[in-house]
């Protein structure tokens, strides 16, 4: 399991904080994860250090309890919501992929139709409409009989 975020001094003993964001970062599973860096090391050269490295957020001490939770909220909801566009991306891409194999085929199918029988782009589409419609039904009142003589059965069995 994934930490939600990494909190960590910058003075660690034996590494820095800066290290471990560099680790953090590099690790294709964790490198998503919202990393915030404590720091008694004032000034903006510094915090740009640590924001370069790819810390999240950089907080001097000594700093207020109230504003490091805040904080923390703040990354660990921007944390989610980024998952979740992500997420949502993904599944638009795979609809996108679905929707353009099928155009790929309805496109084939269109040019099959349209040589073996001499029609035009229009009726062949028409064609491949009305067979569509045909095996969608077909498929549909398949299911209702499945589901009926499934239905039948359990009520034979009690």
């Amino acid at each position: 399991m994934l930490p939600g975020l990494v909190l960590s001094d910058v003075m660690l003993p034996g590494r820095s904080g800066l290290d471990l964001v560099d680790d953090i970062r590099g690790d294709a599973d964790l490198r998503r994860v919202p990393v915030i860096l404590l720091t008694a090391r004032a000034g903006t050269d510094f915090v740009l250090d640590g924001l370069g490295r790819g810390a999240d957020d950089y907080i001097v001490k000594p700093f207020h309890d109230r504003e490091l939770v805040a904080r923390v909220r703040v990354h660990l909801e921007l944390s989610r919501m980024r998952e979740q566009l992500i997420a949502e991306s993904g599944n638009q891409a795979a609809t996108l992929r679905t929707a353009l194999e099928t155009r790929g085929t309805i496109g084939r199918a269109v040019g099959i139709l349209m040589s073996v029988y001499r029609i035009d782009a229009d009726a062949a589409f028409t064609q491949l409409t009305e067979l569509s419609q045909n095996t969608n039904r077909k498929t549909r009142d398949l299911a209702v009989m499945i589901a009926d003589d499934f239905t039948a059965g359990l009520a034979r069995e009690h």
